[in-house]
């Protein structure tokens, strides 16, 4: 067979067109995962409300173990949802099948915190590139060998890069590798798990900038997953702060990063390292460790460890309720952790 004989369809390189009108390209509604343990359930997400728009980049923060992944896993149905709704450009796909699923996934992509875990590491860079595109059938041997020429100079790795294997680079070359693969096809929406944290700190600006400017060429949408809330505030336009499996604060990243309204989220940012030791902030320290999901406490799931917490607060679980600036939080008394002082508020810096 040469070079121009067809394995699929033609291949369409234009930009993908975003949803349609004002709707979200990703919409999730009370959405709930529950693992069996033995004869119990371990509830990892817990009644998820969230949204990405066409373009737009959203953050989950939160400390290992708070569902970030398992929420984006069951977003792009890795996972099955036990209960809730998943809304993808319009179509249901809660409980999509797997044929279902298959146009879907053209366009929702992952790129995982470990990228040499994530690559085959018995295949060369150009048929790990290539493997969505043979998957789907999209454009003859010679199209794909051209896409894959392009996207390996759009990640910023030199062309003889697809003959060798991903044991041959580095930790960020292979990122970038995991980035050129889940860009072969239409993809709309870019889910990045941690996609930095595995990489030395004089990468990680370079993936950053990277993802970026992908994002303004291409007019992806971006879901990023990080524990590092100066990421999430150079990266992302939204940000949903999650605690064992529920969202306990949303809104602007700005907004939320440089005036968190949920104690929770003032610890974590109270905990980002600044890089002026004159302006730092005061350290806010949560004792103890985050409760088991098989056995959380009563009332607010954060009020064990909570600086401000009250007796009310161990008796009735808070609403995520709307601020009068439009973000929400799920706390009796919100921003009255930072209003105390705890947090200083002189230090904006990004990390």
């Amino acid at each position: 067979m040469n070079d121009s004989s067809p394995v699929g369809t033609p291949m369409d390189e234009t930009v993908p067109a975003p949803a349609s009108g004002d709707q979200p390209l990703l919409r999730a509604e009370r959405l709930r995962v529950v693992f069996r343990v033995g004869q119990r359930g371990l509830p990892a997400v817990n009644d998820v409300d969230l949204t990405v728009s066409p373009g737009e980049t959203v953050g989950l923060v939160g400390e290992s173990g708070s569902g970030k992944s398992t929420l984006a896993r069951t977003l792009i149905r890795a996972y099955e949802p036990t209960s809730g709704r998943i809304v993808y450009d319009g179509q249901d796909i809660t409980h999509a099948s797997e044929g279902a699923l298959k146009p879907v996934r053209r366009s929702m992509q992952m790129v995982f915190q470990d990228p040499y875990a994530s690559l085959d590491a018995r295949m060369s860079v150009r048929r790990i590139i290539a493997e969505p595109l043979l998957a789907h059938r999209v454009g003859s041997r010679r199209e794909i060998r051209e896409r894959v020429a392009q996207l390996l100079e759009d990640v910023g790795l030199p062309p003889d890069s697809g003959d060798r294997l991903p044991a041959q680079f580095s930790g960020g070359q292979r990122q970038r590798i995991s980035i050129a693969r889940a860009l072969a096809l239409e993809t709309k929406l870019l889910i990045a798990d941690e996609p930095v944290s595995a990489l030395d700190v004089s990468i990680q600006a370079q993936i950053v900038n990277l993802l970026q400017d992908i994002q303004r060429d291409r007019g992806l949408a971006y879901l990023v997953i990080a524990h590092d809330l100066a990421l999430i505030h150079e990266m992302c336009d939204r940000v949903a702060v999650l605690y064992l499996g529920e969202v306990v604060e949303e809104g602007p990243a700005d907004h939320v990063v440089t005036n968190p309204q949920h104690p929770y989220t003032a610890a974590l940012l109270a905990a980002t390292p600044v890089p002026n030791p004159d302006h730092g902030r005061e350290r806010i320290v949560l004792h103890g460790e985050p409760p088991s999901a098989l056995d959380p406490p009563s009332g607010c799931n954060f009020h064990p460890r909570c600086p401000i917490a009250r007796p009310h607060c161990a008796e009735e679980s808070p609403p995520l309720a709307e601020l009068p600036d439009g973000r929400r939080a799920a706390c009796f008394y919100p921003g009255e952790l930072t209003a105390v002082g705890r947090v200083d508020g002189r230090s904006q810096e990004h990390c």
